[in-house]
């Protein structure tokens, strides 16, 4: 859709847990550049959890496939999220 400015600034929570490699592949290998993840403590759970940020950049070109590898982690992990909304 290419509804982002160029220069745009990406940032998205919860990365880590329950995970978004999909998110992650996307900004690490598509139309982003000065890709970094920080290490952040969940505010109730006190456990460690990542925000990536980035910068779009409409010059590069278009995010390649992922792996298969890839897309079943992303099942595993929206399987988990799905999990912990429901099962309390």
């Amino acid at each position: 859709l290419d509804l982002l400015s160029d220069g745009a600034v990406i940032l998205a929570d919860n990365v880590l847990k329950p995970g978004a490699p999909l998110y992650i592949w996307h900004l690490a290998k598509g139309k982003y550049h000065h890709c970094t993840a920080v290490s952040v403590r969940e505010f109730l759970l006190q456990s460690e959890d990542w925000m990536v940020m980035g910068f779009h950049d409409a010059s590069k070109p278009a995010t390649p496939i992922p792996p298969p590898s890839l897309h079943r982690l992303a099942f595993e992990s929206d399987a988990f999220r799905k999990r912990s909304m429901f099962d309390g």
